[in-house]
């Protein structure tokens, strides 16, 4: 476990995280690893589940293009798929892009790539390779540029409140 001294520097205002370390990777660092951080159905997710799913999604979806200069635009109703996603995308700096070619869609979701399909489950054995570490710079900006539903699952968890998806 680290001290307070060394747990301190990975704090907001720090030179290290934005909204992905501080959504996930800040709590597993303090010790909560194992606590639930969302709830979907008769399932329980715990931090570092989630980081390590939303870590490899992110993976992923750089591996595939995602990023500053292809965006990906989200029209996914499941609430756990979309949350993944949108938590992917943080981790990548960015949010869900209406005008964006890439899209995820459907149920179970797919990422629409022309006339090809990736459901979530390959693009997380894509990205197990090379996981989407947490960016190191500000980026509180995203809050601003998300969908309201989006911005107030973020705000949940770096609360280190549950997330409750029914």
């Amino acid at each position: 476990m680290l001290g307070k001294r060394n747990v301190d520097q990975f704090s907001r205002g720090s030179e290290m995280p934005g909204l992905a370390f501080d959504a996930l990777d800040r709590h597993i660092i303090l010790g909560h690893a194992e606590r639930v951080c969302v709830t979907h159905n008769d399932k329980s997710i715990t931090f570092v589940e989630m980081l390590e799913y939303t870590a490899s999604l992110a993976g992923g979806l750089r591996r595939i293009g995602v990023g500053h200069d292809q965006g990906l635009s989200v029209s996914v109703a499941d609430p756990w798929e979309r949350l993944s996603v949108v938590l992917a995308l943080v981790r990548l700096t960015l949010v869900p892009d209406p005008s964006a070619s890439l899209l995820m869609t459907g149920a179970p979701s797919v990422l629409r790539i022309g006339e090809d399909d990736l459901d979530l489950a390959m693009l997380i054995k894509i990205g197990r390779v090379d996981p989407a570490s947490a960016p190191s710079h500000p980026d509180e900006h995203l809050l601003a540029d998300m969908i309201e539903s989006d911005a107030l699952w973020i705000e949940t968890l770096l609360a280190g409140r549950v997330i409750d998806l029914g």
